[in-house]
């Protein structure tokens, strides 16, 4: 996978197949759409292209509301690539470039810079300096410049809508099972072993999570499992006002500032 972090591509993408968002989590509705660009351009012997932003536009337009995230770069990075996307563009966004119109974004990045061959979007997607662009537009857009556009049909799970920001809502709720549902995959937290503290033959491990704005589920016990390098077990961690730690009298032979997955697989009850 080629992954760029400017729209100054160094080579021509062949035919283009591309799809747009930040795809927070790269969620069950996101790989329907990836799903969809694949084939199309498996079809016309095509690049599938993913542009999506770094970082998240929220932090950037609203930085007041403080957005957890789902994924870090890095995991979404790691997501795309096992989606099976050819290329991913992050694009720099900051204030000057939240205000291009979605007209520009079109002419100038979709067909100047990228050369697109197709676009397919989301169910009620839009895009562009307050959100003015939309499948319509695309549509008027791609007679002017010889593109075609899909739109994807809105992807429910029992009559619900996935979202990154539901599942935001089903972490913060601790309900990891409908979190888990939505994203197609089982959460995960990427952490080092931060402290290790024995007492009374008790081994308490706090974990750090590096990535500062990663959406650490509410407080609760979990059932997960623990990868890394030298493991892969299950255990019960604790989470209590964003601080996450296991408490055991086992010596798992962790290390201090060893790398961790932590994945979410339910909640202790």
């Amino acid at each position: 996978m080629l992954i760029s972090n400017t729209l100054n591509l160094k080579e021509k993408i062949i035919k283009p197949v591309v799809t747009l968002g930040s795809f927070d989590g790269v969620h069950v509705a996101h790989k329907t759409i990836f799903k969809r660009v694949k084939d199309i351009a498996d079809k016309i012997g095509g690049t599938s292209v993913i542009l999506t932003f770094d970082p998240h536009p929220v932090e950037v337009l609203n930085p007041a509301a403080k957005i957890s995230l789902i994924s870090s770069k890095e995991e979404k990075i790691q997501l795309l690539e096992e989606a099976g996307i050819d290329v991913v563009i992050f694009i720099p966004f900051d204030l000057e470039f939240s205000k291009i119109t979605s007209d520009d974004f079109v002419k100038k990045i979709l067909v100047e810079n990228i050369g697109i061959e197709t676009i397919v979007v989301g169910y009620n997607h839009t895009f562009g300096h307050d959100r003015k662009g939309n499948f319509s537009l695309l549509c008027d857009m791609g007679k002017i410049y010889n593109f075609n556009v899909e739109e994807i049909p809105e992807q429910d799970i029992k009559n619900e809508a996935i979202s990154s920001s539901k599942i935001r809502q089903a972490l913060q709720e601790a309900d990891i099972e409908k979190a888990n549902k939505y994203l197609g995959y089982n959460y995960f937290l990427s952490v080092k072993v931060s402290e290790i503290d024995t007492k009374n033959l008790q081994n308490i491990i706090r974990f750090e999570v590096p990535f500062k704005k990663k959406l650490i589920p509410s407080d609760a016990e979990y059932n997960v499992k623990i990868i890394g390098d030298n493991s892969n077990f299950d255990a019960i961690i604790s989470i209590k006002d964003s601080d996450v730690f296991l408490q055991t009298s086992d010596d798992l032979g962790f290390k201090i500032g060893e790398k961790l997955n932590l994945v979410f697989e339910s909640v202790n009850i």
